[in-house]
């Protein structure tokens, strides 16, 4: 009996340890499935952007067919007009030389002198007019020849004109990298958005920054629901956030980096810089991507996390009475809420902080990596 009972409590052991490993199996095989799902939206992604490429490119396309036809037409109609007008100066030029003629059989029948000097006056006249109705034909048959010239290029122009369609698409400015050294408000674009207005910066970090967050004034609340966090909110001599959905597309179009620029009260200057910036979209809340840089601490601990408001947050911070701290925990890529929030709330009763350092400017800039 006593030996049964040993074997039954082995058995249990046994068990135990299995189920212990098919749980660790089962936890592992989840984590694989949760990436393999945002790879797969990242890639679905991208499809849609070069999907929204393809129909931009088509429209123009589209549009420039009109374009080249109603050119066409015109041109058509230009020949018409001159066709008609030939038409009409010809039947000038037969009804003068019928009046030559008629002149010239008159002067054979006419004898008297005088006569004869008055018709031959007239048919200087009427040779005159035949030269120049012949001059203006000559015009007309030029004008003619242009304008077939002109449809004879049309293929030519409707290629040249795909082409340039097709460079302007391309050639748009997407960063700040073209504007090098200028700092200031300039218009760039990203796929699914027209041109708009972004803050450049080339004191902080050098040439080509394109500032997405900025904390300078202290005049503008950060305590924002989700949807204007996702439009952007501010002004660009001041606070601003430029908003989700602008910073997702321009990261998913090319590599960024992120360069964090902090100034202390007392004007001491703190960086922090990773390789790999991109926000993903908002079917995952936004979710932040960093890669590797050279401050551990503070945002990287937001890492792989999504963005949170007080209106739209994971459940998980409930439990960390997040929700009732709306001033602490405002916009952000929350990991708890004590995280290294550069969108906290910023005033006389609380200062932003670097750690333990007050801080009197904040700024996030991004730029597409050297190889791009």
């Amino acid at each position: 009996m006593r030996k049964f009972i040993i074997n039954v409590t082995f058995l249990f052991a046994v068990f135990r340890m299995c189920l212990a490993g098919s749980t660790t199996e089962n936890a592992h095989s989840s984590e694989q499935k949760d990436r393999e799902i945002i790879e797969l939206r990242a890639e679905l992604y991208q499809q849609q952007i070069n999907e929204t490429y393809v129909n931009e490119l088509r429209s123009q396309i589209v549009l420039q067919n009109e374009t080249k036809e109603a050119l066409i037409q015109e041109l058509r109609s230009q020949i018409e007009f001159q066709k008609q007008t030939n038409n009409k100066l010809q039947s000038q030029i037969d009804f003068q030389q019928e009046t030559i003629s008629k002149l010239l059989s008159k002067c054979n029948i006419i004898g008297n002198s005088s006569e004869e000097v008055d018709v031959s006056q007239k048919l200087e006249h009427f040779e005159d007019q035949l030269n120049q109705l012949n001059v203006r034909l000559n015009e007309r048959d030029l004008e003619i020849q242009r304008i077939n010239l002109k449809i004879a290029k049309a293929p030519e122009y409707e290629i040249q004109l795909q082409e340039n369609l097709a460079k302007s698409l391309i050639d748009f400015p997407t960063s700040c990298l073209p504007f090098g050294n200028s700092s200031g408000v300039h218009q760039i674009k990203a796929t699914g958005f027209d041109f708009f207005n972004v803050l450049c910066d080339s004191q902080a970090a050098g040439p080509g920054w394109l500032v997405i967050q900025q904390r300078v004034g202290g005049n503008e609340s950060f305590n924002k629901d989700w949807d204007t966090y996702r439009k952007g909110f501010g002004s660009f001599d001041s606070d601003f956030f430029l908003g989700l959905e602008k910073i997702h597309h321009l990261t998913s179009s090319q590599n960024f980096e992120l360069f964090v620029h902090f100034v202390a009260l007392n004007s001491s200057t703190y960086n922090a810089q990773y390789d790999n910036f991109k926000i993903y979209d908002e079917d995952i809340d936004y979710q932040l991507q960093l890669g590797t840089g050279n401050m551990e601490k503070g945002l990287k601990n937001s890492n792989e996390n999504p963005f949170s408001t007080f209106d739209r947050h994971l459940e998980y911070l409930d439990s960390l009475y997040c929700a009732e701290r709306k001033k602490v925990t405002s916009g952000w890529w929350h990991n708890d809420c004590r995280d290294w929030n550069l969108n906290s709330f910023n005033g006389t009763d609380e200062m932003l902080h670097f750690f333990d350092v007050p801080l009197k400017k904040v700024m996030m800039l991004i730029r597409p990596k050297e190889e791009i």
